[in-house]
């Protein structure tokens, strides 16, 4: 019996590495450019009706390909959502949505609650995330700073 749990253990962890290192699905390496105004349109109102649901699971992948797209239309159901998520990871994934957006009054939420969240787990992220953008205000031209490659099935991925 363990050394199944620990096949299906491994098997799980190679499929999460290469979740992680997988390319950008539509490939826009973040250039959202090539589409237009109106897919755009059309992407944050399907995100923004899986942000609405009940689905938890569905809202953090909604809530974080709106940090992906740096969405300000849904700056206040991120917010209410770091206010009132039903549990930590969407906290989480909210206030990593806000530092990604880098609106002012988001960030300074996520100020807001890296001292006042009722999770130490949320705070501790959260002080995470405005340190960090604190940081990259201070020194805008280390962007790449901490960029690596790594090689994964013989495509090379950059990590920073």
């Amino acid at each position: 019996m363990k050394a199944l749990l620990k096949v299906v253990f491994a098997v799980a962890l190679l499929n999460l590495c290469g979740f992680v290192y997988a390319d950008d699905p539509l490939n826009t390496n973040g250039d959202y450019s090539k589409f237009t105004e109106e897919q755009i349109c059309q992407f944050e109102e399907n995100l923004l009706a899986g942000l609405q649901s009940d689905n938890s699971g569905l809202k953090i992948s909604c809530a974080y390909f709106f940090g992906e797209i740096k969405s300000e239309e849904v700056l206040i159901p991120l917010m209410a959502m770091l206010r009132e998520g039903a549990n930590d990871q969407e906290k989480i994934i909210a206030d990593l949505s806000l530092y990604k957006i880098g609106n002012a009054r988001g960030v300074y939420l996520v100020k807001g609650a890296s001292k006042f969240a009722d999770s130490e787990r949320v705070r501790k992220m959260c002080d995470t995330f405005y340190t960090t953008y604190v940081w990259e205000q201070k020194h805008p031209q280390t962007e790449d700073l901490y960029t690596i490659d790594i090689e994964y099935n013989g495509t090379i991925c950059q990590i920073s």
